[in-house]
């Protein structure tokens, strides 16, 4: 219980001295609350929830950043890895240290997502 409260800690010293920009970002991505078609289609704004990259899947976070087949070599580039599983993604959240590098590209890259 102790070693979850000091990682929580740790995260949230790290959100807050992030950019108003990247915090919205990483927010958005871990809460599903973006701009991501899946959500859009939710609110009624979008009528199409899959991925307007791959049409594939659902156009969800972590569709985006670990499973879009058209993202693979951006991916492999960021990552390391062409596909992403959840655990692994839980991995790149941490807040110090070189992965603190990865997560800020990736939510760049995920927010500035060519368009298909």
């Amino acid at each position: 219980m102790a070693n979850k409260l000091i990682t929580a800690l740790k995260y949230a010293k790290y959100a807050v001295q992030l950019s108003r920009k990247d915090l919205k970002i990483l927010v958005g991505l871990f809460t599903g609350h973006n701009t991501l078609n899946r959500h859009l289609t939710l609110l009624k704004i979008e009528e199409d929830p899959m991925c307007s990259l791959c049409g594939e899947e659902y156009d969800t976070s972590l569709h985006l950043l670990g499973r879009c087949g058209a993202l693979i070599e951006k991916r492999r580039k960021q990552f390391g890895n062409h596909l992403l599983f959840q655990s692994e993604l839980s991995l790149l959240k941490t807040p110090k240290g070189s992965s603190d590098l990865k997560v800020k590209s990736g939510m760049h890259w995920a927010q500035q997502r060519p368009q298909r």
